[in-house]
């Protein structure tokens, strides 16, 4: 899959950890762009992929894994360009991706974030954007004709002006993997930007390919400790960060009695690696909320819409829970 044409405005930063064949068919299906490469403390020697693009423009090598969010935020001193695209090693872009998600940036000033459709490579849709429920836990949006608005979009692509990217404060940083898409975005809206989905822009992903454990599989109804970890302390963390204090004031409560809740339902269930997560989850909550209360302050001096409008995108369902009753509980991933 090659693209023919090019966006000059715009800067592509590919992040990757080993996985070379993947990394080369990322970078085929982009290279027809500036691209800067960021290695995220790769065993492999990625030069031997890298060497063969001339489109490459830097190739950023960190020593020590950054995590997602650290790797983004310190990769993009690098870009100069009005746009720039995060993208994961693990995807392929269609033709036409690119510029889509630059058209829809261009067309309205209003769209801080736009993003594609991801494609499963047997060319099912795996993913179309995502609204929240009551507890932070993604549910499908409504999918329109071409483009649709949605709370949050996957971070394997996210297409954004360079300079909102800044002015949020980028990533936060200690979120390291997970949820931190869901962030970003929330604070791009808080900015009084919108996040918008298109389906003329497609993206093919192998999910949870660089990282593993990232996703829950629901057709095997399995999750990861890893996941569990993560999703768990960071999930409250974004609710710290970006909810108004009254807001805050009940919803967090809320959240941690449902959170107690599956953990002991996962303990009665004998899942107990997955019940010990939860508990492992909260206490890393706690070690970083001086952290979060910390982002929370920048990010509240710089709200520019209330959560009457942002919270219309959290509905009233308990996602998880439904996914229970449907399939009964997850089992640990080996």
């Amino acid at each position: 899959m090659e693209n023919t044409t090019s966006c000059e405005n715009v800067t592509l930063l590919v992040l990757t950890y080993d996985q070379l064949p993947l990394l080369r068919q990322c970078l085929e299906s982009v290279r027809n762009y500036n691209v800067v490469v960021i290695d995220n403390a790769s065993k492999e020697n990625i030069e031997s992929v890298t060497s063969n693009f001339p489109n490459i423009s830097e190739v950023i090598r960190f020593p020590e894994n950054q995590g997602f969010a650290g790797a983004y935020n310190s990769a993009m001193d690098s870009v100069r360009t009005q746009y720039v695209i995060l993208l994961s090693n693990d995807t392929i872009a269609a033709p036409g991706c690119i510029e889509e998600l630059v058209r829809i940036l261009e067309s309205d000033s209003s769209i801080g974030i736009s993003a594609p459709v991801l494609y499963n490579l047997d060319g099912s849709v795996q993913d179309i954007g995502w609204d929240l429920d009551f507890f932070g836990f993604p549910v499908e949006p409504q999918r329109k004709k071409e483009n649709w608005e949605v709370f949050y979009a996957s971070g394997c692509l996210l297409a954004m002006p360079t300079a909102l990217f800044k002015q949020i404060g980028g990533f936060s940083r200690h979120f390291e993997f997970f949820v931190e898409d869901v962030d970003l975005c929330w604070k791009a809206r808080l900015h009084g930007k919108r996040v918008v989905v298109s389906e003329r822009a497609k993206l093919f992903h192998v999910r949870g390919a660089t990282l593993g454990g990232g996703e829950q599989d629901s057709a095997s109804n399995t999750t990861s400790a890893r996941r569990t970890f993560f999703r768990e302390r960071n999930i409250p963390l974004a609710f710290v960060q970006n909810l108004e204090f009254f807001q805050l004031l009940w919803r967090l409560p809320l959240y941690v009695v449902n959170s107690l809740f599956e953990a002991l339902g996962m303990a009665l269930a004998g899942q107990f690696p997955i019940a010990k997560e939860y508990f492992r989850a909260w206490k890393g909550f706690f070690g970083l909320l001086p952290v979060a209360l910390c982002v929370r302050r920048k990010v509240q001096a710089r709200r520019q819409v209330r959560d009457r409008y942002i919270l219309s995108f959290l509905k009233m369902r308990n996602r998880k829970m439904e996914l229970v009753f449907k399939r009964g509980l997850p089992l640990l991933k080996s």
